[in-house]
């Protein structure tokens, strides 16, 4: 039920409070700090070799600069991956895993030229020639960055440079219209192409360019979703999801009812409709993710009907996990925070340590003053155990202007937050803390 602006009910803790200790399995910095200068975006990854990698705008000297932190919490190294960057409303920044090193992807202006730029770093920071410039829909596999390159009057051009390459390859030509969008799994690039009464699908190997049989080195097209496979229920939402190399597809019908079926190595299995639904005006799914065993959907529930303040909302957030291996029937559902009017919920993360789903989001309230922040807490909950026993949300406490996940690995996941000096009003450079969980 809503509550009138009181806290959910959880476990409230400091950060220090749920930081691991070095013997939990997992190298990984459990709480570390850099100094105040950096300023929002932001934008973070965690790398095998145990290190977190975030990168951030430094206003004054506009660059973008990356920090790493080694898995005992110190910074390793520090560099400046982009230089002349002007930040506005429309920027956008990624960070992502590169073999040894990270890539960063930042879309905004460099030198008064607005476009996507990707740099590759090194292991020790090493900058791996020029910034280039990228397309859109992009996606990362194990071995690479994907996008799209448009060109008017030409086709949709699938393109990947490799964490090791110079340069960038063609992996495929698509008709430009409609604009297909990319999905990357570990090692394929999957094109989806909604058309006016169906989704198809065209998959290539990232790799070597070669793929799964198909004339180029890429897949036939694969129709995934048909409206005549459900007359009587149009799709309001479909949902992608990867598995390995496995596509997945969670169709949201108008009526709520969900269907879901997978592609793997060109093999299409039949539709498995669940049975629980959503409601149609109500649900709305924030997330799907799955692992060898499950598929995870995340789903918000507007409860604003019970909140006692007038314009208050208040959002319920449920996870339905289905089990992949079964075929039919065992589903379950589970509530993960009551709603709580007054606060927003939201960006959402899943991640999958071997001990099961850790589902993680972002709290923000009202600020009560020129020195809050508008973000309040990180909540994060697992899903590990019988269905329906997923415990308490925990809360950590993290006043922060923007918080972003960094990923996981088998034994903890990681968050990165802007945060600001003690008095300041957001105005001022601001430092980042990573954050393990849970």
């Amino acid at each position: 039920s809503a509550s009138s602006g009181g806290a959910s009910a959880s476990a409230s803790v400091s950060v220090d409070a749920v930081a691991p200790s070095a013997s939990a399995g997992s190298a990984g910095p459990a709480d570390a700090r850099s100094e105040a200068r950096f300023s929002a975006p932001i934008a973070a990854a965690r790398l095998a070799n145990g290190r977190v990698v975030a990168a951030a705008l430094v206003a004054s000297s506009k660059t973008i600069a990356v920090v790493s932190f080694g898995p005992s919490g110190a910074i390793d190294w520090t560099v400046d991956a982009l230089v002349g960057v002007e930040w506005s409303s429309e920027v956008e920044l990624r960070v992502l895993p590169a073999g040894d090193g990270v890539a960063v992807v930042w879309r905004g202006a460099v030198d008064g030229k607005f476009a996507r730029y990707l740099v590759v770093l090194g292991a020790r920071g090493d900058v791996k020639g020029k910034p280039v410039e990228v397309g859109s829909a992009l996606c990362a596999t194990l071995d690479g960055l994907a996008w799209i390159d448009r060109a008017p009057g030409g086709p949709a051009r699938v393109r990947m440079r490799g964490w090791g390459d110079d340069e960038a390859r063609e992996l495929l030509q698509l008709p430009a219209e409609p604009a297909p969008t990319l999905v990357c799994s570990d090692h394929r690039v999957h094109a989806l192409v909604a058309g006016d009464d169906d989704l198809a699908v065209t998959s290539v190997s990232a790799r070597d360019g070669g793929g799964d049989g198909g004339q180029g080195g890429a897949s036939m097209p694969v129709v995934m979703s048909r409206d005549k496979d459900f007359p009587d229920d149009d799709d309001s939402d479909n949902q992608p999801f990867t598995v390995k190399d496995q596509l997945g597809l969670v169709r949201v019908g108008e009526s709520g009812a969900l269907s879901v079926r997978e592609l793997d190595d060109g093999v299409l299995s039949p539709w498995r409709k669940l049975k629980y639904r959503l409601s149609t005006d109500d649900d709305v799914v924030a997330a799907v993710d799955g692992d060898a065993s499950s598929l995870v959907v995340i789903y918000t529930h507007d409860q604003s009907e019970l909140c006692k303040n007038p314009g208050a909302t208040g959002k319920s957030l449920h996870a339905l996990r289905i089990d992949r291996k079964s075929g039919a029937g065992d589903e379950s559902r589970i509530l993960l925070a009551p709603a709580d009017c007054g606060k927003e919920i939201g960006p959402f993360f899943i991640g999958a340590p071997d001990r099961g789903f850790v589902v993680a989001w972002v709290e923000r309230g009202k600020r009560s003053d020129a020195t809050s922040a508008p973000i309040r807490a990180l909540f994060h909950r697992s899903l590990a155990g019988p269905a329906g026993d997923a415990g308490a949300p925990t809360r950590i406490e993290q006043a922060a202007d923007a918080l972003v996940d960094a990923g996981c690995d088998a034994f903890a996941c990681w968050a990165v937050a802007l945060v600001r000096e003690p008095g300041s009003d957001g105005m001022s450079p601001e430092a980042l803390r990573v954050i393990r969980y849970p």
